[in-house]
């Protein structure tokens, strides 16, 4: 990800996961007064630190939220009211492409719903592997990852997506999402901007694990 020099970090907190409690890990880091918390979590534990951030009220404080990745998922058992921040996300059913138009039309026929970014990254998991079976005349692992290499295909978003070569990285379109904290129609997010996955995906070099 890209720098940007203007911004001044004041502090971290680590929490366990499994909590539903995160009423302590916000109210200290509000302490340290901070303009915005970058949540770095996901699931249930997303669920639950956003339900305390609407709790202590901390926008009021103008204590902005946000992080790397959230989605319907997220915001349907948390609840239009407590959903707040900016976000990364993955796929929004306010993407207006043919391809994503159909897949939703499809999740509706056959399920009774709107699909969710969960639903969507199943779609599009599965119909790769299926599609590069396909390409490769067989379910062989070695063969199957030999055909994806470097493999672009639609994303059901504005750009292309693809496997890199290199890493196996799927690089793909990011969505900047805003959280109504209402109902305002189709999904829980205002789509603020799509970033094309090359700005963002790290070089083969940042890539490597170091551990």
């Amino acid at each position: 990800m890209r720098q940007v020099s203007s911004r001044c970090f004041v502090g971290k907190t680590i929490t366990q996961f499994g909590p539903t409690d995160f009423a302590p890990a916000l109210a200290e880091t509000e302490a340290r007064n901070p303009t915005a918390i970058i949540l770095n979590l996901y699931g249930w534990d997303l669920v639950h630190a956003l339900t305390a951030y609407t709790k202590l009220e901390l926008a009021k404080e103008k204590i902005g939220v946000g992080g790397m990745i959230a989605g319907e998922q997220i915001g349907r058992p948390l609840g239009y009211a407590n959903n707040a921040g900016n976000w990364g996300l993955i796929w929004d059913p306010k993407v207006g492409t043919d391809g994503s138009r159909r897949f939703i039309q499809g999740v509706i026929d056959k399920y009774g719903h709107m699909p969710t970014s969960r639903c969507y990254l199943g779609y599009a998991a599965m119909t790769q592997i299926l599609e590069g079976m396909q390409r490769a005349g067989s379910t062989d692992t070695a063969e199957l990852i030999k055909t994806m290499e470097g493999h672009e295909f639609d994303g059901l978003k504005a750009g292309k997506s693809f496997f890199r070569a290199s890493d196996h990285q799927h690089v793909q379109d990011i969505l900047v999402g805003e959280a109504f904290g209402k109902e305002l129609g189709l999904g829980h997010y205002k789509i603020l901007a799509t970033i094309t996955g090359n700005l963002v995906a790290g070089t083969v070099e940042q890539d490597i694990c170091r551990l």
